[in-house]
């Protein structure tokens, strides 16, 4: 699960192919396999990855937070 993770942070890679990846014949066996050890989804985590990038990409050069 912490190798899908970080799968997830590749936005253009469909979470099927993660889950396939990872050892997972059946999509729908992942996601509770996945929730259970990340707390959310992993739409959810890629969206979070992604914000984190969007907010880091915006921060003035210097800025700190």
């Amino acid at each position: 699960m912490t190798r899908a993770g970080r799968f997830l942070e590749q936005p253009n890679l469909p979470i099927k192919q993660i889950a396939r990846q990872c050892g997972y014949d059946d999509v729908s066996n992942f996601y509770p396999d996945f929730r259970k050890v990340h707390g959310m989804t992993p739409q959810e985590l890629r969206i979070r990855y992604l914000e984190l990038l969007y907010q880091t990409k915006k921060r003035p050069i210097g800025a700190t937070r």
